[in-house]
């Protein structure tokens, strides 16, 4: 203690590490403004030289939390199904952020089928409805064949067809989640209409009354 003492100044300095510490970062739906659950964040954090790896998934609220220090380069691999991959590169480290995600767009093929046969049904008038993209074309099957494209894969879609002489069906593709019809067979995306078939008419309108 006596030689620290009589240092000049210049030499009784102790320079200190400061200590990580803990940030709030948050995973956000770029389209809604929705947090999101369950994205994997893979943090590569570079202080002094040195690369320290962690991961931490986002709570229900979205958020998960770095531990660095200020001034550190911060590089995060934000990934979920429903979302395309983020990468968010932090060259000097000061404060927490708000990761902005892209969810993904996918196309779906279905088909219109002749509920007896199985055979291609075209040109059959098609009402779609979704619940998060407003995706609503095409309006007719075609050839039988059509794509849906531009839908979220975490959405829900409803597909109503009919055809002159053909009944209606809007019971197979009703509130689909996409992500289910995704990995589904082709038949799964099929929709069948059966002919529209009158009953008899059984009346005898045209009888003579016969009187004895």
């Amino acid at each position: 203690v006596e030689k620290f003492n009589n240092l000049p100044d210049s030499a009784r300095v102790i320079y200190l590490e400061p200590e990580p510490y803990m940030l709030e970062f948050q995973n956000i739906d770029s389209i809604t403004g929705v947090h999101i659950m369950g994205v994997e964040n893979a943090i590569t954090v570079t202080s002094n030289g040195k690369d320290l790896l962690q991961t931490e998934v986002s709570n229900r609220n979205g958020v998960f939390y770095v531990q660095a220090k200020e001034g550190d380069k911060i590089h995060i691999v934000s990934t979920h199904n429903y979302y395309e991959t983020k990468e968010t590169d932090i060259e000097s480290f000061a404060k927490g952020e708000i990761i902005l995600m892209n969810p993904k767009r996918v196309s779906l093929n279905f088909r219109t089928i002749d509920a007896e046969d199985g055979s291609l049904l075209d040109d059959c008038i098609l009402e779609i409805t979704t619940s998060r993209s407003n995706v609503s074309d095409p309006h007719n099957s075609g050839n039988g064949e059509f794509s849906v494209a531009g839908l979220y894969v975490d959405e829900t879609i409803s597909i109503i067809a009919s055809k002159f002489d053909y009944g209606t069906n809007a019971i197979k593709i009703h509130e689909a989640k996409v992500s289910d019809l995704m990995n589904a067979p082709q038949d799964a995306r099929d929709i069948p209409l059966a002919l529209d078939l009158e009953p008899c008419n059984a009346s005898n309108s045209g009888a003579s009354d016969i009187s004895a």
